[in-house]
């Protein structure tokens, strides 16, 4: 037999080789079957006359059916093979046999078809029976290559039909990757366009925004222009106005040209000579060097020179209002020398002695006194102003340079964003595009092996076709024909005696390997000799009928096949999944997502990926909420020690905001009711005799400032060592008050190594010390210093003071005695703030008869809450002749903890008993018993305790495990007892020593009388 083949270099080739292999085989038993039946008997020609209805013996659609029903059966049913020989006649058995026959069969078959046997007796029994087991051993051997060709067949299509079915899954699972692929450029190309378009919004507001700032710095630049020639005119005219000597010094007349003026003061400052003219504009100042008078003209500018009047006039107005105070005062002094009353005379004519002055004349006399330091702080303060305002655009230039830049950032940012995801859009382009390619071609390539194996399944069939037609019609069935149809004539052997094996469906075994181990799937398939992939299986059957002596007799049981020459299915591995991504928005609904990514692709037919992220809602409440309050606090310290004068003390409680609104929620203000309350405390009146025992690094900035004057300043200076007096550097053997000193008020212009003019700094008094009598001396020996209000300069100095001098354990506080005004309110601010940032309690001490505008900035420089660090005391006048008053009122006020020892003594002699030390134990020396008592809830309750046991005093654990009460045994008498009671400073231990102790404090019991 002679078949061709094409190599292949696909699955489909493995399957066309392994059906060309089997065919060959087949064919190669068949030629090997017939020459052993020639063997014994010469093979001849028959020749019989054809007939056009001869081939009608058995219709080509019996024929295809029965080829079929073997090859999905894999055997011929004895009932299909009855049928088929029935149908057939002698001429159509030969045809289908080629005409070739063992000669003794060819020569039965002659005489049959002729009709001569009878007649002639050319056959008998013996040659019927020859014949009929020559037949039979011809269906035998056509029955062993049936089954050669029938498990080749199987074996063929079923490799071929695993092969279609991956090929078939791969496609689906391609076909649905090329769908989510596309998807995926397509929303790759959305988001290329959707970012182009943000992109071009996000620059036209970016334009618009440029376009907006810069005309706005330009209106702002030009007013800071105008602002800083402003700046300049009072530089100037501080730096002229600046004191020589104490006082102006005066020119009794100065001689002058302007008919203007009305009067004019001259002053004598650092280098050059001015007059103060009172002209038809107002208050005016004229320089007597025409070089400088020019340049001061060059640079005022028309509100310049209307804030340097209103200055003048304001000076002028507080000179006027200070002569007239000291004339009264003169007046109420003056008494007459004589106590003889005058008698009435009559009335002397008078003549004038002099004309009325005309303005004329005024304008050339100087009269008055002046005081150059307040003329130069009050320059100063309108500096401060212009100088503030300076600053104020400055920083807001700052500010908006500052803002425009951030949200240029903003922009840029945002423009930066949509660049990354416009790149991520187009490489998710990139990838899919690619992707697509990939999967196009292998798609290509996935249906051109399904072309092949379906175009090789049916050349295959065919061929199988043909090879069991030729088998079981040109064989099986035509020599059952030929043996049938001869056996009639037998009287031995008649067709109804004749039974033929009959066997049942193959039943295939496990594929094993080798080795014998099961064997599902082989990844080295396919190859150019099928037999060397794949598995071998064992195929087996039962007979069903078991033949008699004349039948045909069984085929093998069992036969081996080539089985699952297929690749191994590659399931679809996947990564563990993310976590969920942050939710797209805050509120009204937004998504949560998590993916994960695909580790191995499937393959073969492999389990197919499931999906690489899902989704689920988050932030589902409304937009719009209300805030959240905590609970109230506790109520905060008293902000008085006791009350002075109706001044009750306050304290307060608050509500925090836990959680902020959101859009249109709603939330009370920081200081309504809701969130803020306020009440009363330490309603009883104070003794007067108030302390301050409290451990606190204080220091005291001393204002020295033009503004004050002469007699304000020593006012000011003698209350702050009368306030120093009440301050206790040690209480019961604890380190209490440390008190630093500072002047300020000493402001002037001078030059820095850089060229520019700088403020001069403050002026440091003395270093903190516990050592009172050397501060009060130290504040005593303090002169006015004539310059303007340098506060930022204090506050600088301050914070040096207390980073030197200051100890960790206390509290750092900055206590300001002014007269309420200041300058550089920007620079003062900042200062203030640095301060507080550093846990340094600023108090603030005014002393002003009204309450201005400025004292609100003062109020806000002063540490929170107000009422607490801050008191305004009632002008200079005031303050000199209730000094005492006001310093208790700072103490119950300010001090952390001041007490009143005449209350105190008074509480001690009521309860019987007194501390003597706090943060300390007697040692053995001191107390010669020390017996513990047990918990008790009070102090009190300790006392009686001690009382009743028979102790003179007592030691209470005031932290940790508190209440353990100790009665202890110190001896001591009622004069040590009120020793103790009158000097509280640092009580000693009798006959002993103290040991430091942070958890208790000591008592004694006062002696009975």
């Amino acid at each position: 037999m002679k078949t061709s083949f094409r190599l292949c270099p696909h699955q489909a080739c493995m399957i066309s080789l392994f059906l060309a292999q089997c065919l060959i085989a087949v064919g190669t038993n068949v030629q090997r079957q017939l020459r052993r039946s020639s063997a014994a008997a010469t093979v001849q020609k028959v020749s019989l006359r054809s007939s056009t209805g001869a081939t009608d013996g058995a219709s080509s659609t019996g024929m295809t059916h029965l080829v079929a029903t073997v090859l999905d059966e894999g055997r011929l049913q004895a009932h299909e093979l009855k049928k088929a020989s029935e149908g057939m006649n002698m001429e159509d058995a030969m045809r289908h046999l080629n005409w070739r026959l063992p000669t003794e069969v060819a020569s039965l078959v002659h005489l049959t078809s002729r009709g001569k046997a009878k007649n002639s007796g050319d056959y008998s029994e013996d040659s019927l029976q020859k014949a009929r087991k020559l037949l039979n051993t011809m269906v035998e051997s056509a029955q062993r290559d049936l089954d050669e060709v029938v498990l080749g067949c199987e074996t063929v299509k079923t490799a071929n039909r695993q092969a279609f079915e991956q090929v078939e899954r791969d496609v689906a699972m391609m076909g649905a990757e090329l769908s989510d692929t596309e998807r995926v450029r397509v929303s790759g190309n959305e988001g290329i366009a959707q970012q182009d378009r943000q992109r071009k919004e996000i620059e036209d507001s970016q334009m618009q925004k440029e376009r907006e700032f810069k005309a706005k710095w330009l209106e702002m630049k030009h007013e800071y222009n105008l602002r800083k020639n402003d700046y300049s005119v009072f530089s100037y005219m501080i730096e002229m106005t600046k004191c020589k000597s104490s006082f102006l010094q005066l020119n009794a007349s100065v001689s002058g040209t302007s008919s203007r003026s009305l009067r004019s003061t001259r002053l004598k400052t650092a280098q050059h000579t001015g007059f103060l003219c009172n002209g038809d504009g107002g208050i005016e100042f004229r320089f007597g060097d025409p070089a400088m008078q020019a340049k001061m003209e060059r640079l005022l500018t028309p509100p310049t020179k209307l804030a340097l009047n209103k200055v003048l006039q304001e000076f002028q107005d507080s000179e006027a209002e200070e002569l007239v105070q000291l004339s009264n005062k003169v007046a109420r002094t003056v008494t007459t020398s004589s106590t003889t009353p005058l008698l009435p005379t009559e009335p002397p004519d008078v003549l004038p002695v002099y004309e009325d002055v005309s303005s004329r004349t005024m304008a050339k006399k100087c009269v008055g006194d002046y005081d150059c330091g307040f003329l130069h702080d009050t320059m100063a303060l309108e500096w401060g102003k212009f100088k503030d305002m300076l600053d104020s655009i400055k920083a807001e230039m700052d500010r908006q340079q500052g803002e425009h830049d951030r949200i240029m950032s903003t922009f840029n940012r945002e423009l930066s964003v949509i660049g990354n995801m416009k790149t991520t859009s187009m490489e998710k382009l990139a990838e899919a595009t690619s992707k697509l390619n990939a999967l196009n071609e292998e798609m290509a390539e996935k249906e051109t092996q399904r072309r092949e194996l379906n175009k090789d399944y049916e050349e295959h069939r065919r061929e199988c076709h043909k090879q069991v037609s030729e088998i079981v019609w040109g064989k099986i069935v035509g020599l059952t024909c030929i043996r049938n149809t001869l056996m009639k004539d037998s009287t031995v052997t008649p067709p109804d005696k004749i039974e033929d094996c009959e066997v049942s469906d193959w039943v295939p075994d496990e594929c094993l390997k080798e080795d014998g181990h099961l064997l599902l799937c082989d990844d080295s398939c396919p190859q150019q000799d099928p037999f060397k992939c794949g598995g071998t299986q064992v195929v087996r059957r039962k007979v069903t009928q078991q033949p008699n002596q004349y039948g045909t007799q069984c085929p093998a049981l069992s036969n081996q096949r080539k089985c699952n020459q297929r690749k191994c299915p590659v399931d679809c591995v996947m990564s563990m999944w993310s976590g969920w991504s942050k939710c797209t928005k805050e509120c009204d609904g937004g998504v949560q997502v998590k993916t994960r990514s695909v580790l191995q692709k499937p393959k073969h037919g492999g389990r197919e990926c499931d999906t690489v992220q899902e989704e689920r809602p988050c932030s589902v409440g409304s937009c719009d909420r209300d805030c959240k309050l905590s609970r109230w606090s506790q109520w905060g310290p008293c902000s008085m020690g006791c009350s002075v004068e109706g001044s009750y003390g306050r304290q307060m409680r608050s509500k925090k905001v836990l959680v902020p609104i959101r859009g249109q929620g709603r939330c009370p203000r920081k200081w309504s009711r809701s969130r803020r309350q306020v009440r009363r405390c330490n309603k009883h009146e104070c003794m007067g005799d108030e302390v301050c025992i409290a451990q606190q690094d204080l220091i005291i900035a001393l204002d020295a400032s033009g503004s004050l004057k002469k007699d304000g300043f020593e006012t000011l200076r003698d209350f702050a060592a009368t306030l120093v007096g009440r301050f206790k550097d040690e209480y019961f053997g604890i380190p209490a008050m440390k008190v630093g000193v500072l002047l300020f008020g000493n402001g002037h212009l001078q030059a820095s190594p850089y060229g520019e003019s700088v403020i001069s700094p403050a002026i440091p008094v003395q270093p903190l010390t516990n050592d009172m009598d050397a501060v009060k001396q130290k504040i005593q020996a303090q002169t006015w210093q004539k310059g303007f209000t340098n506060m930022a300069q204090a506050f600088t100095l301050a914070d040096k003071m207390l980073s030197q001098g200051g100890r960790q354990s206390a509290q750092s506080a900055v206590l300001v005695l002014s007269d309420g005004k200041y300058s550089f309110e920007q620079e003062t601010a900042s200062k203030a703030a640095a301060l507080k940032d550093k846990n340094v309690m600023i108090l603030m001490a005014p002393i002003t008869e009204t309450a201005g505008p400025e004292l609100k900035v003062l109020k806000f420089w002063a540490s929170k809450p107000s009422v607490s660090n801050f008191e305004r005391i009632d002008g200079l006048e005031a303050l000199k002749e209730n000094g005492d008053m006001f310093a208790q009122r700072l103490i119950v006020k300010f001090c952390p903890d001041a007490v009143s020892m005449s209350a105190l003594t008074a509480q001690e002699d009521q309860a019987a008993f007194m501390r003597i030390r706090e943060d300390g134990f007697p040692d053995g020396k001191c107390s010669s018993k020390h017996q513990r008592i047990g918990r008790r809830r009070s102090i009190e309750d300790c006392a009686d305790a001690a009382r009743e046991l028979g102790f003179s005093a007592f030691s209470f654990r005031k932290t940790r495990r508190h209440g353990i009460c100790v009665g202890q045994v110190i001896t001591f008498d009622t004069n040590l007892y009120n020793t103790w009671q009158a000097n509280r400073r640092n009580p000693s231990c009798p006959s002993g020593n103290w040991r430091f102790s942070p958890f208790y404090d000591t008592y004694v019991l006062k002696p009975e009388a």
